[in-house]
Protein backbone atom coordinates (compact mmCIF):
# COMPACT_ATOMS: atom_id res chain seq x y z
CA UNK A 1 0.00 0.00 0.00
CA UNK A 2 1.10 3.62 -0.49
CA UNK A 3 1.18 6.26 1.74
CA UNK A 4 1.31 10.17 0.93
CA UNK A 5 2.01 13.03 3.22
CA UNK A 6 2.87 16.79 2.14
CA UNK A 7 5.31 18.99 3.79
CA UNK A 8 5.29 22.90 3.82
CA UNK A 9 7.09 25.44 5.14
CA UNK A 10 5.63 27.64 8.02
CA UNK A 11 4.67 31.01 6.59
CA UNK A 12 7.28 32.73 8.47
CA UNK A 13 9.56 30.29 7.34
CA UNK A 14 8.47 30.49 3.41
CA UNK A 15 11.24 32.42 1.92
CA UNK A 16 11.54 30.41 -1.36
CA UNK A 17 8.03 31.49 -2.16
CA UNK A 18 8.20 34.66 -1.27
CA UNK A 19 11.20 34.64 -3.66
CA UNK A 20 9.44 32.64 -6.23
CA UNK A 21 6.05 35.14 -6.15
CA UNK A 22 8.57 38.13 -6.91
CA UNK A 23 10.54 36.66 -9.22
CA UNK A 24 7.87 35.58 -11.49
CA UNK A 25 5.65 39.16 -11.44
CA UNK A 26 8.89 41.39 -11.24
CA UNK A 27 11.01 39.07 -14.05
CA UNK A 28 8.39 37.43 -16.02
CA UNK A 29 5.37 39.78 -16.07
CA UNK A 30 2.83 37.45 -14.32
CA UNK A 31 0.99 40.46 -13.01
CA UNK A 32 -2.02 38.26 -12.20
CA UNK A 33 -0.23 35.75 -9.86
CA UNK A 34 -0.68 36.04 -6.37
CA UNK A 35 0.55 33.62 -4.41
CA UNK A 36 2.94 30.47 -5.37
CA UNK A 37 2.80 27.14 -2.46
CA UNK A 38 5.48 24.82 -2.44
CA UNK A 39 4.81 21.40 -0.75
CA UNK A 40 7.74 18.52 -0.77
CA UNK A 41 5.45 15.50 -1.50
CA UNK A 42 6.51 11.76 -0.18
CA UNK A 43 4.90 8.89 -1.16
CA UNK A 44 5.98 5.60 1.16
CA UNK A 45 5.79 2.20 0.52
CA UNK A 46 6.54 -1.40 2.33
CA UNK A 47 6.06 0.34 5.25
CA UNK A 48 3.08 -0.03 7.92
CA UNK A 49 0.58 2.46 8.83
CA UNK A 50 1.96 2.65 12.21
CA UNK A 51 5.72 3.31 10.88
CA UNK A 52 4.41 5.65 8.63
CA UNK A 53 2.48 7.60 11.10
CA UNK A 54 5.29 7.71 13.07
CA UNK A 55 7.97 8.95 10.64
CA UNK A 56 5.31 12.23 9.88
CA UNK A 57 6.75 14.36 12.33
CA UNK A 58 9.93 12.86 12.38
CA UNK A 59 11.52 11.79 8.83
CA UNK A 60 9.81 13.90 6.57
CA UNK A 61 9.01 16.77 8.50
CA UNK A 62 10.53 19.17 11.26
CA UNK A 63 7.19 20.27 13.55
CA UNK A 64 9.19 23.26 14.51
CA UNK A 65 8.98 24.69 11.09
CA UNK A 66 6.68 22.64 8.90
CA UNK A 67 3.35 21.50 8.68
CA UNK A 68 2.30 18.06 7.43
CA UNK A 69 -0.81 17.70 5.08
CA UNK A 70 -2.33 14.31 4.27
CA UNK A 71 -4.30 16.31 1.44
CA UNK A 72 -3.79 18.91 -0.73
CA UNK A 73 -5.18 22.31 -0.03
CA UNK A 74 -7.93 23.88 -1.29
CA UNK A 75 -8.58 27.10 -3.45
CA UNK A 76 -5.64 27.59 -5.73
CA UNK A 77 -6.10 28.18 -9.64
CA UNK A 78 -3.19 25.80 -10.94
CA UNK A 79 -1.11 22.58 -9.60
CA UNK A 80 1.23 20.56 -10.91
CA UNK A 81 4.54 18.48 -9.70
CA UNK A 82 8.04 18.41 -10.39
CA UNK A 83 9.83 15.03 -10.25
CA UNK A 84 13.18 13.25 -10.69
CA UNK A 85 13.79 11.63 -14.01
CA UNK A 86 13.83 7.87 -13.73
CA UNK A 87 17.30 6.87 -12.94
CA UNK A 88 18.42 10.19 -11.24
CA UNK A 89 19.64 10.36 -7.54
CA UNK A 90 17.20 11.45 -5.50
CA UNK A 91 18.78 12.38 -2.34
CA UNK A 92 15.65 13.29 -0.23
CA UNK A 93 14.14 9.95 -1.23
CA UNK A 94 17.60 7.94 -0.12
CA UNK A 95 17.76 9.81 3.19
CA UNK A 96 14.17 9.11 4.05
CA UNK A 97 14.29 5.45 3.25
CA UNK A 98 17.50 5.01 4.98
CA UNK A 99 15.68 7.21 8.63
CA UNK A 100 12.57 4.88 8.06
CA UNK A 101 14.72 1.91 8.28
CA UNK A 102 15.91 3.25 11.40
CA UNK A 103 12.50 3.98 13.30
CA UNK A 104 11.15 0.58 11.78
CA UNK A 105 11.50 -1.88 9.34
CA UNK A 106 9.40 -1.90 6.46
CA UNK A 107 6.49 -4.17 6.39
CA UNK A 108 7.30 -8.27 6.36
CA UNK A 109 11.03 -6.67 6.39
CA UNK A 110 11.00 -5.39 2.80
CA UNK A 111 13.21 -2.06 2.17
CA UNK A 112 11.05 0.77 2.02
CA UNK A 113 10.49 3.01 -0.92
CA UNK A 114 10.40 6.59 -1.27
CA UNK A 115 9.39 8.99 -3.68
CA UNK A 116 9.49 12.25 -3.82
CA UNK A 117 8.30 15.74 -5.82
CA UNK A 118 7.93 19.18 -5.33
CA UNK A 119 4.39 20.13 -5.89
CA UNK A 120 3.60 23.75 -6.76
CA UNK A 121 0.28 25.49 -6.10
CA UNK A 122 -0.73 28.42 -8.15
CA UNK A 123 -2.94 31.32 -6.82
CA UNK A 124 -4.42 34.41 -8.82
CA UNK A 125 -5.89 34.96 -12.32
CA UNK A 126 -3.32 33.17 -14.73
CA UNK A 127 -3.31 32.31 -18.10
CA UNK A 128 -2.70 28.87 -19.47
CA UNK A 129 0.70 30.09 -21.39
CA UNK A 130 1.89 31.96 -17.57
CA UNK A 131 1.47 28.38 -16.69
CA UNK A 132 3.34 27.27 -19.20
CA UNK A 133 6.16 29.40 -18.63
CA UNK A 134 6.06 29.24 -14.45
CA UNK A 135 6.08 25.22 -15.45
CA UNK A 136 9.41 25.59 -18.08
CA UNK A 137 11.06 28.17 -15.63
CA UNK A 138 10.42 25.88 -12.47
CA UNK A 139 10.99 22.11 -13.91
CA UNK A 140 14.63 21.59 -15.34
CA UNK A 141 14.41 19.24 -18.06
CA UNK A 142 18.15 17.81 -17.48
CA UNK A 143 17.66 16.18 -14.57
CA UNK A 144 13.20 16.40 -14.08
CA UNK A 145 9.69 16.09 -15.50
CA UNK A 146 6.41 17.05 -14.70
CA UNK A 147 4.68 14.29 -12.66
CA UNK A 148 1.42 12.96 -12.12
CA UNK A 149 -0.69 14.52 -9.17
CA UNK A 150 -2.61 10.99 -8.66
CA UNK A 151 -1.75 8.89 -6.32
CA UNK A 152 0.02 5.54 -7.39
CA UNK A 153 -1.36 2.20 -6.69
CA UNK A 154 2.48 0.58 -6.56
CA UNK A 155 6.04 2.53 -6.49
CA UNK A 156 7.84 0.09 -8.38
CA UNK A 157 9.36 0.82 -11.44
CA UNK A 158 9.77 -1.67 -14.63
CA UNK A 159 12.43 -0.95 -17.29
CA UNK A 160 13.06 -2.45 -20.69
CA UNK A 161 15.67 -5.32 -20.90
CA UNK A 162 18.42 -3.66 -23.04
CA UNK A 163 19.44 -4.95 -26.04
CA UNK A 164 22.87 -7.07 -26.38
CA UNK A 165 25.87 -5.07 -27.24
CA UNK A 166 28.88 -6.32 -28.95
CA UNK A 167 32.28 -5.47 -27.77
CA UNK A 168 35.37 -5.02 -29.99
CA UNK A 169 37.00 -8.93 -28.98
CA UNK A 170 40.90 -9.08 -28.08
CA UNK A 171 41.15 -4.76 -28.83
CA UNK A 172 43.59 -5.05 -25.44
CA UNK A 173 45.17 -7.42 -27.11
CA UNK A 174 45.98 -5.62 -30.50
CA UNK A 175 49.47 -5.24 -31.67
CA UNK A 176 50.46 -2.23 -33.80
CA UNK A 177 49.67 -3.98 -37.08
CA UNK A 178 46.46 -5.57 -35.44
CA UNK A 179 44.98 -1.95 -34.67
CA UNK A 180 46.40 -1.09 -38.42
CA UNK A 181 43.92 -3.25 -39.61
CA UNK A 182 41.19 -2.68 -37.29
CA UNK A 183 41.06 1.00 -38.34
CA UNK A 184 41.41 -0.09 -42.02
CA UNK A 185 38.63 -2.67 -41.38
CA UNK A 186 36.04 -0.19 -39.42
CA UNK A 187 36.95 2.98 -41.31
CA UNK A 188 37.82 4.78 -37.99
CA UNK A 189 38.43 8.04 -38.43
CA UNK A 190 41.73 7.77 -35.95
CA UNK A 191 45.14 7.09 -37.31
CA UNK A 192 47.68 4.40 -35.17
CA UNK A 193 49.08 7.06 -32.32
CA UNK A 194 45.17 7.46 -31.84
CA UNK A 195 44.14 3.83 -31.31
CA UNK A 196 47.32 3.04 -29.50
CA UNK A 197 46.13 5.47 -26.67
CA UNK A 198 42.65 4.19 -26.68
CA UNK A 199 44.20 0.30 -26.73
CA UNK A 200 46.36 1.94 -23.62
CA UNK A 201 43.62 3.27 -22.16
CA UNK A 202 41.11 0.14 -21.64
CA UNK A 203 44.52 -2.26 -20.93
CA UNK A 204 44.44 0.03 -17.67
CA UNK A 205 40.81 0.00 -17.43
CA UNK A 206 40.57 -4.09 -17.93
CA UNK A 207 38.02 -4.45 -20.60
CA UNK A 208 37.15 -3.98 -24.25
CA UNK A 209 35.42 -1.47 -26.00
CA UNK A 210 31.97 -1.27 -26.90
CA UNK A 211 30.42 -0.44 -30.10
CA UNK A 212 27.63 1.89 -30.29
CA UNK A 213 24.63 2.18 -32.57
CA UNK A 214 24.63 5.67 -34.11
CA UNK A 215 22.11 8.07 -32.46
CA UNK A 216 18.96 9.15 -34.10
CA UNK A 217 20.16 12.36 -35.59
CA UNK A 218 22.89 10.28 -36.81
CA UNK A 219 20.72 7.89 -38.28
CA UNK A 220 19.16 11.26 -40.34
CA UNK A 221 22.59 12.56 -41.04
CA UNK A 222 23.07 8.90 -42.85
CA UNK A 223 19.68 9.42 -44.57
CA UNK A 224 20.18 12.51 -45.87
CA UNK A 225 23.80 11.82 -47.67
CA UNK A 226 22.10 8.80 -49.30
CA UNK A 227 19.59 10.84 -50.75
CA UNK A 228 22.18 13.16 -52.12
CA UNK A 229 20.42 16.23 -50.14
CA UNK A 230 24.25 17.24 -48.43
CA UNK A 231 26.54 18.72 -51.50
CA UNK A 232 29.98 16.92 -51.42
CA UNK A 233 29.41 14.63 -48.44
CA UNK A 234 31.70 12.12 -47.17
CA UNK A 235 29.97 8.82 -48.97
CA UNK A 236 30.40 5.25 -46.48
CA UNK A 237 29.56 7.89 -43.01
CA UNK A 238 28.26 4.63 -41.30
CA UNK A 239 27.85 0.87 -41.44
CA UNK A 240 24.72 -0.84 -39.80
CA UNK A 241 26.38 -1.83 -36.15
CA UNK A 242 27.78 2.09 -36.42
CA UNK A 243 31.07 1.93 -36.69
CA UNK A 244 32.15 2.89 -39.63
CA UNK A 245 32.72 6.80 -39.61
CA UNK A 246 34.33 8.88 -42.26
CA UNK A 247 37.34 7.84 -44.31
CA UNK A 248 40.69 8.86 -43.39
CA UNK A 249 40.89 11.54 -46.56
CA UNK A 250 38.02 13.40 -45.47
CA UNK A 251 39.46 13.84 -41.65
CA UNK A 252 40.03 17.36 -40.72
CA UNK A 253 43.15 18.63 -40.31
CA UNK A 254 43.98 20.09 -36.44
CA UNK A 255 43.70 23.72 -37.38
CA UNK A 256 39.90 22.91 -37.77
CA UNK A 257 40.21 22.77 -34.04
CA UNK A 258 38.97 19.17 -33.89
CA UNK A 259 40.72 16.82 -31.81
CA UNK A 260 40.44 13.16 -30.53
CA UNK A 261 40.46 12.70 -26.95
CA UNK A 262 39.31 10.21 -24.64
CA UNK A 263 36.58 11.67 -21.82
CA UNK A 264 34.54 9.75 -19.23
CA UNK A 265 35.65 6.71 -21.22
CA UNK A 266 34.00 7.97 -24.10
CA UNK A 267 35.69 8.44 -27.60
CA UNK A 268 34.68 11.41 -29.44
CA UNK A 269 35.42 13.08 -32.92
CA UNK A 270 34.57 16.67 -32.54
CA UNK A 271 31.48 18.42 -33.04
CA UNK A 272 31.67 19.94 -36.62
CA UNK A 273 31.14 16.29 -38.50
CA UNK A 274 27.14 16.66 -36.93
CA UNK A 275 27.10 20.45 -37.26
CA UNK A 276 27.62 20.01 -41.04
CA UNK A 277 24.82 17.83 -41.35
CA UNK A 278 22.47 20.47 -39.04
CA UNK A 279 23.33 18.65 -35.65
CA UNK A 280 25.36 20.36 -33.05
CA UNK A 281 26.42 16.94 -31.32
CA UNK A 282 29.45 14.90 -31.06
CA UNK A 283 29.94 11.53 -32.89
CA UNK A 284 31.05 8.51 -30.43
CA UNK A 285 33.02 5.86 -31.64
CA UNK A 286 33.80 3.76 -28.68
CA UNK A 287 31.86 3.60 -25.19
CA UNK A 288 33.22 2.13 -22.08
Amino acid sequence: MVFRVYTERRPEFSHEEEALLKRFVTLHGVKGLERIRLLRRYDVENVSETTFIKCIGSVFSDPRTENALRELPEGYAHAFAAEYLPGQYDQCADAAEQSIRLIGLGSDGEKPTVRTARVYLVYGSVSDDEVRLIKSALINPVDSREGSLEMPKSLARSYDEPEGVSFIEGFRGLDDGGLSRLIAGMGLAMDLADAVCCRDYFREEGRDPLVVAPEPWYSQAVDRVQRGEVDDAPRGLVDQRGCRLLPKKHRPQPEEGVRLRVERSELFFGDHIGKRFGYDRSIRIFVG
